[in-house]
């Protein structure tokens, strides 16, 4: 089949946009799944097309542009369904809002992490890693979002590995706002919800910035686990994250599949 190159793209976002049954997450899926649809149907002599979504929001006032340096894509990769990951609908970061920034400081018995500004995938790595590290230790873990202004999904189903791997409740949650903590509530993640502590918590030491490493391939593994954990949550779940799921599953059958060729 020849490329459909730009041909009934048109029909496809009138159709999606004007669906008045759906909302605005809704009308957005249908959109990818729309366009996801067509790149299966497109081929070349590279195989199947990529779909990339490019996201406007539109507001009053000054004209900004978010490109921050430090939220490169993947090394190396298409990656289209990074491009396309659904987050909750509370869940937008205002466009001048800085980059996330992860802070630690440690004691004999605990480990304080503060996250300040957006927690994404990007940073979602470091975070889980230095988080399992200190509830392997059998410290103390207090996570402060005190400073915190949004989560993305990635973050959100990583947090919530954290929280859920110590059933005795070393890892709690300090200083989360109205709106972090209506994300946990819409994605239905009790046991996060459940950890969150109400009293001030002082670190044990001068809090050091954590230096987060270039995201990889490698990626891929988090970005999916993080969504299958999401989507395991329930039914509401299932259906929202279940192209992203399926998406980056596919996307990493095909990296190794490139991988074993060029051994």
């Amino acid at each position: 089949m020849e490329s459909q190159g730009t041909e009934g793209l048109r029909d496809l976002i009138t159709t999606a946009m004007t669906d008045e049954t759906l909302d605005g997450p809704g009308k957005l899926r249908n959109l990818y799944e729309g366009a996801a649809e067509r790149a299966r149907l497109t081929t070349n002599s590279e195989g199947p097309d990529d779909v990339t979504l490019l996201m406007l929001e539109v507001r009053s006032g000054p004209s900004h542009l978010d490109n921050d340096p430090e939220e490169n894509d993947l090394e190396d990769n298409g990656d289209s369904a990074l491009e396309a990951l659904p987050e909750p609908t509370k869940a937008l970061a205002p466009i001048t809002q800085a980059a996330g920034e992860l802070w630690i400081a440690e004691g004999e018995q605990e480990t304080y992490l503060a996250l300040h500004g957006r927690g994404t995938w990007t940073g979602a790595d470091s975070f889980r890693n230095l988080a399992k590290a200190a509830l392997k230790a059998g410290h103390e873990l207090n996570i402060d979002l005190a400073n915190c202004s949004v989560l993305d999904s990635t973050f959100l189903g990583t947090l919530h590995e954290i929280v859920t791997l110590d059933a005795t409740g070393h890892a709690t949650i300090r200083g989360a706002d109205e709106l972090v903590r209506g994300l946990f509530t819409e994605l239905g993640l009790e046991q996060v919800l459940a950890s969150i502590r109400k009293d001030a918590l002082e670190p044990p030491a001068e809090p050091m910035l954590v230096h987060h490493e270039q995201p990889t391939h490698d990626s891929h593994h988090l970005l999916l686990h993080a969504h299958e954990i999401l989507s395991e949550l329930g039914e509401e779940n299932r259906e929202r994250f279940s192209g992203v799921v399926e998406a980056l599953r596919a996307e990493l059958e095909d990296g190794n599949e490139q991988a074993q060729k060029q051994v």
